[in-house]
């Protein structure tokens, strides 16, 4: 599953009255969503550019079609190694879910995906990014949703916000390919304690190797050393995604990760 250092929310107060491209009273807060999601692609591979910065980019190289339209291989034209790959149009037939999974299965690509923001009548455009999908869910980076307080831009379930109709809510699929970048780790000791008995840890930031379970009951705090951004996990007491994973190493010896979503505490200068 991939992993985005950066999810850009366009209604962020720090871009979203900024001015789309050459269209006056087109805003980023307004129509800026393509943009953001191109910017979290750049920032997966390795180039943190904020979207109002890309939106200059865009803006002075005269990269917009229209004064503020984007064309779907727009971010190709920016960075040399970050390279276009195609477009899937479903805009009159179901989305292939089959490809779906496989483009979330290849780490090196990135899929922002256009998709109908509403079921009421007519296409009203949107787009995410896609940050993974196994045939049963789909999670994806969303520049319009604000899912936790004070935080711009979400990961959330699909369903959550466009229902279960995944073939027809989703109208293209734009992928670009390049070399992910790492997602750093943060040394910052702090402690947290566990929401349920039986706390899972893990030889990295996500499900895939259970390493052992820790007895430690609920309201016990525990020291962790460091945290990162890993697989998104459900946090129930939130009802949100969380992308945080938090590494300790106990008295007996053991070392791990286990998610933020499963213990009450949050990392200093983290957020979701």
């Amino acid at each position: 599953m991939r992993v985005f250092p950066q999810v850009f929310g366009q209604r962020d107060p720090q871009w979203g009255a900024a001015q789309l491209g050459a269209v006056r009273g087109a805003s980023i807060h307004d129509v800026g969503c393509y943009l953001c999601a191109m910017a979290m692609t750049a920032a997966r591979y390795g180039y943190p550019i904020r979207p109002d910065a890309l939106n200059v980019i865009y803006t002075t190289r005269g990269l917009y079609v229209d004064g503020n339209l984007m064309t779907d291989n727009q971010l190709a034209h920016v960075y040399a190694d970050i390279t276009f790959m195609a477009s899937h149009d479903y805009a009159d037939r179901p989305a292939d879910l089959h490809l779906l999974q496989q483009l979330s299965a290849d780490d090196t690509l990135t899929t922002i995906l256009r998709v109908d923001f509403s079921a009421a009548p007519g296409v009203q455009d949107h787009f995410v990014c896609l940050q993974g999908y196994d045939s049963h869910r789909l999670l994806i980076a969303d520049p319009w949703y604000n899912d936790w307080p004070g935080q711009y831009g979400s990961v959330a379930d699909f369903a959550t916000h466009y229902g279960t109709d995944l073939a027809g809510r989703i109208l293209k699929y734009v992928v670009y390919r390049g070399t992910p970048s790492p997602i750093p780790l943060w040394m910052a000791p702090f402690s947290a304690t566990p929401q349920r008995a039986a706390l899972g840890f893990y030889a990295g930031p996500s499900t895939a190797q259970h390493l052992y379970d820790t007895m430690a009951k609920p309201g016990t705090a525990l020291p962790f050393e460091s945290w990162t951004l890993g697989e998104p996990i459900l946090d129930t007491s939130m009802g949100t995604y969380d992308r945080r994973w938090y590494w300790r190493h106990n008295p007996q010896g053991q070392s791990g990760w286990t998610a933020s979503a499963w213990v009450t505490g949050n990392a200093p200068g983290s957020h979701p």
